[in-house]
């Protein structure tokens, strides 16, 4: 099975891989020399195929362009390098199983929200019904 490459390009990026697990990989994106972020990609596995006559093996890939940030695959700024390393573990961990809270979603509040009646917002309310 050809494995992801340690370097690609790929959107006009440089892609260089920092760390990766079965299922999750860790990039550093860059743009020449400059550091332009870091993605953090679930891993896909393509079965062999033949494509426009050209036999291709089995194969490890970062998801498409159209699949990525709804498979939870994510990007970082430059500066938050240690933030994507913890979303590598996290990430990972869910997609194998480990049962952990998410650390980088906001906690839902629990504050009730009041609204006295005949205030506008209770008025809008009524008449958004």
């Amino acid at each position: 099975m050809e494995q992801l490459k340690e370097r690609f390009r790929k959107n006009g990026l440089g892609y260089k891989l920092l760390d990766r697990t079965e299922k999750v990989a860790l990039f550093q994106l860059n743009i020449g020399n400059v550091i332009a972020g870091y993605e953090v990609c679930k891993v896909y596995f393509n079965k062999a195929r033949v494509l426009l006559g050209k036999n291709l093996p089995e194969s490890e890939s970062v998801p498409s362009n159209e699949k990525f940030g709804y498979d939870g695959s994510k990007c970082f700024f430059p500066h938050d390098l240690k933030l994507a390393k913890q979303y590598f573990k996290e990430f990972g961990d869910k997609l194998s199983g480990v049962n952990m809270p998410n650390l980088l979603l906001p906690k839902a509040k629990k504050d009730k929200i009041s609204v006295k009646a005949g205030s506008g917002i209770a008025q809008g309310l009524n008449n958004a019904v």
